[in-house]
């Protein structure tokens, strides 16, 4: 069964337009309470003051003389066409005194069991029509006798004032909901717009469009985010694209696997057939066997370079301080006769400092730079070895003087069996993987590896040894 949400743009009006109630309704429920309590207050007050008045009146009226009751009534009469009050006056017997309409049913009872001499009691009531009103009730003592004087004093304009606020504020907050209504949509839209925006290049990003970016300029949480989106957007396309060219890398990896591979299997095994199906002559069959084991040397000198580079980028190594002369001496010494007929000049310039590095991976990273520069060199030529220390690094130069390498090409020379001339490489024997290992040997001692090179007079590669946490 589908669900549908509410959207973010609703959830923003919904609560503006909830606040917006929330707080009209508080606001104007405070202040018409307010106002009717203080005119009701006003009303008592005046209730109460009318009641005095009415009190001494009739006190300086009659004075400290016997009380006379038809001048009494005609002292009330006057007060209440002048107040606007209704008055009735009993004695301390409960005989009615004065009482314009004896019929009134306003002046309810149990009011004069609330007075004395110095207290005035009263509340509010409803009479029979409806309508709201206060009854006041206080004694005045004459010589020995007690009188109780009761007044009613209409208040029902009150109580219409504040109906005629409920519902002109009822109006009103119908209106400022409407208005609100409207902001609320119009705020929402403001507010959500950059979102929207923000989720469509989300869309787009994941349908394929890794270009698209946010175009939102705030100082606010929302540019921002923005601007947070769009690093992760670049970071997203920047990965993709790594990984695309390692995918690429690795095809081309496996295609140039697949044709070394091939290569020397279609000698192998052409020659393999032939000495299987034929009789041949000892020269041709001797030839043959020859191919046969040099190509499968060859074989295996790919397979244990592959092994090697793949060992290495899961190996930690055991450094030690070793003498690097050496060492250089060392490696010269196995490929002394190499160069020799390849008609090779070796030159060593090598001071006597020492460094940390592993013996044995030392001796074939070099190995391989000399034996790559004697394949750059098939005519013959001069190697020139460089090495010594400064300050925190070690550092080593392999010059030669063979036919160099295009510019272009350098940033490829680490390449798994990238070779500048295949043709040239292949005939010497080369898978184009030495320069692949020899960039895993420094790595793994905290170096860098540099190339320079002019076509026509030669290649320098440099490495530079670091000290480790440099």
């Amino acid at each position: 069964m589908k669900t549908h949400s509410v959207r973010f743009r609703d959830k923003i009006q919904i609560i503006i337009v909830l606040m917006l109630t929330i707080s009209i309704s508080i606001c104007g429920t405070w202040l018409i309470s307010k106002s009717f309590v203080s005119a009701k207050t006003q009303r008592i007050d005046a209730a109460q003051n009318a009641q005095r008045m009415a009190m001494y009146t009739l006190i300086s009226t009659t004075g400290n003389n016997q009380w006379d009751n038809n001048k009494l009534s005609s002292t009330l009469r006057v007060l209440e066409r002048q107040v606007g009050q209704r008055f009735k006056l009993t004695d301390e017997n409960g005989d009615v005194i004065y009482q314009k309409q004896y019929n009134d049913q306003s002046f309810q009872s149990g009011m004069i069991e609330k007075v004395s001499d110095d207290k005035m009691a009263w509340r509010i009531q409803i009479n029979s029509f409806g309508e709201h009103e206060i009854q006041t009730a206080s004694a005045i003592r004459n010589g020995d006798k007690l009188y109780y004087l009761e007044s009613i004093y209409p208040i029902e304009s009150v109580y219409k004032s504040r109906d005629y606020m409920i519902s002109s504020f009822l109006g009103i907050t119908l209106s400022l909901i409407a208005i609100g209504v409207f902001l609320a949509r119009k705020v929402s839209f403001w507010i959500t717009g950059s979102l929207t925006r923000l989720a469509e290049t989300a869309r787009a990003i994941s349908g394929g469009d890794l270009s698209k970016r946010v175009n939102i300029k705030s100082d606010d949480e929302i540019g921002q985010l923005a601007d947070d989106f769009n690093r992760m957007a670049d970071q997203v396309s920047e990965n993709i694209t790594k990984l695309e060219n390692a995918m690429q890398r690795q095809e081309e990896f496996m295609a140039s696997f697949a044709h070394e591979m091939r290569t020397p299997m279609t000698s192998i095994i052409g020659y393999a057939d032939l000495m299987r199906s034929q009789e041949l002559p000892p020269d041709m069959r001797r030839q043959a066997a020859n191919y046969i084991f040099t190509e499968g040397k060859r074989l295996e000198s790919l397979s244990n370079k592959l092994l090697d580079i793949i060992v290495l980028q899961k190996t930690k190594i055991n450094k030690q301080k070793c003498k690097m002369s050496s060492l250089i001496e060392q490696v010269y010494g196995l490929l002394e006769k190499r160069m020799t007929e390849a008609n090779i000049k070796i030159n060593i310039n090598c001071d006597d400092s020492t460094w940390f590095v592993e013996p044995d991976l030392f001796k074939t990273l070099l190995s391989n730079l000399l034996d790559n520069a004697r394949k750059a060199m098939p005519d013959g030529g001069d190697i020139t070895i460089t090495a010594k220390k400064e300050a925190d690094i070690w550092k080593v130069e392999v010059k030669d003087t063979g036919y160099g390498i295009p510019k272009e090409e350098i940033p490829k020379l680490t390449d798994a069996f990238y070779r500048v001339d295949k043709a040239r490489a292949r005939a010497s024997g080369g898978a184009g993987l030495g320069l692949k290992l020899c960039s895993q040997i420094v790595k793994l001692h905290n170096g860098i590896m540099s190339f320079s090179s002019e076509q026509g007079i030669g290649t320098n590669v440099t490495v530079i040894l670091r000290k480790e946490g440099i």
